[in-house]
């Protein structure tokens, strides 16, 4: 049975969950990106095809999804990553990756050997810290950039397709599967995981990360959250989704840990983001009013000084009204699913 407050907020019956086709949604408001933000991967190129003040916000009241509507068609979305981009943008260290260190020790000890799958793969960098490890597997990867992917072939990945919408038409069979920030890049996740599980080996396992929707910040800004404002961001998961698409799935759920996904952040730093998170949740416009009164009064000390202080608490991008991050919470899930034979 729905909650009170959750009855009050169903909305337009002709809006469905991309997930369950449940109408039975709660809108948790407009979002606040601009169509030129540089997101993601790329400069500010992203098609102008939705208006701002019409994306919103939904949460699945049946199967706990949160997704956009409307969102961009799958060729405006292949068209943005297949553009130029600045490779160093979303290249890691094993040490930065925590999804990426537990996954390899899991394979390294459960696994050990046989045909490894990195959907969204781009330059290859966790296959080739897979492949440091374990000499005995076979490592493919499906990346959608060719740029990327050309990389991640020079490092003896086989690239064996460009499309993780198509993944479902490759012909192997894989004892992992493995797919790290990607899954809220699909409208529909759950037809995206039946596709993964269609190529994985009975008994074989899929490793996922993504998003976490229940945390403080996320339930405090709604709408206004950062991770639902990257325009490539179109549904976002949770525990218990997970747990939904597993028993849709036939799968099993190993392992499950909430982790941070930005380390080392400061105390201090942690301090002033949480006040930016609570005044933006009050109005996003009051950040941006507060930099330019402080930098219309730096008059008082010398301006190259006054204006790294505001920067540093203050930072630039908020000006655009993107969202501050607090770096503090497990923001993000990782998951261990076994295909049950």
């Amino acid at each position: 049975m729905l909650k009170n407050r959750e009855v009050k907020s169903i909305v337009d019956r002709r809006i469905k969950c991309p997930s369950c086709g449940s109408s039975i949604l709660k809108n948790l408001g407009n979002l606040i990106y601009k169509q030129n933000l540089q997101s993601g991967t790329q400069k500010g190129n992203f098609p102008a095809a939705v208006p701002n003040s019409s994306v919103s916000l939904f949460k699945c009241c049946s199967c706990y999804l949160y997704f956009k509507y409307p969102i961009f068609s799958k060729e405006e979305l292949n068209s943005y990553y297949r553009e130029e981009v600045n490779i160093e943008r979303w290249s890691y260290s094993l040490k930065d990756r925590i999804d990426w260190q537990l996954a390899i020790d899991f394979i390294e000890k459960f696994v050990q050997s046989g045909r490894i799958l990195d959907v969204g793969a781009w330059t290859g960098d966790f296959l080739k810290h897979l492949g440091e490890r374990l000499r005995c597997v076979e490592l493919y990867g499906v990346e959608i950039n060719p740029k990327a992917a050309n990389i991640a072939t020079e490092k003896g990945i086989n690239i064996i397709c460009d499309d993780f919408f198509e993944i479902d038409k490759i012909n192997l069979k894989f004892h992992v599967v493995v797919a790290f920030d990607v899954i809220e890049h699909v409208e529909n996740p759950l037809k995206f995981l039946a596709s993964i599980v269609k190529i994985t080996e009975d008994g074989g396992y899929i490793i996922v990360s993504t998003g976490n929707t229940e945390i403080f910040e996320a339930k405090l800004l709604r709408g206004k959250y950062y991770y639902y404002n990257y325009p490539e961001h179109l549904s976002f998961m949770n525990i218990k989704w997970f747990k939904f698409a597993a028993e849709k799935l036939n799968l099993k759920i190993v392992k499950l840990i909430r982790f941070r996904k930005i380390l080392n952040v400061s105390l201090k730093r942690q301090f002033v983001n949480f006040g930016l998170i609570v005044l933006f949740s009050i109005s996003p416009n009051f950040i941006p009013l507060i930099r330019k009164i402080l930098r219309n009064t730096g008059y008082l000390l010398p301006t190259s000084f006054f204006s790294k202080v505001v920067d540093n608490f203050l930072p630039p991008y908020l000006d655009e009204l993107f969202p501050p991050v607090w770096n503090i919470s497990k923001d993000h899930i990782f998951l261990i699913l076994k295909k049950i034979g």
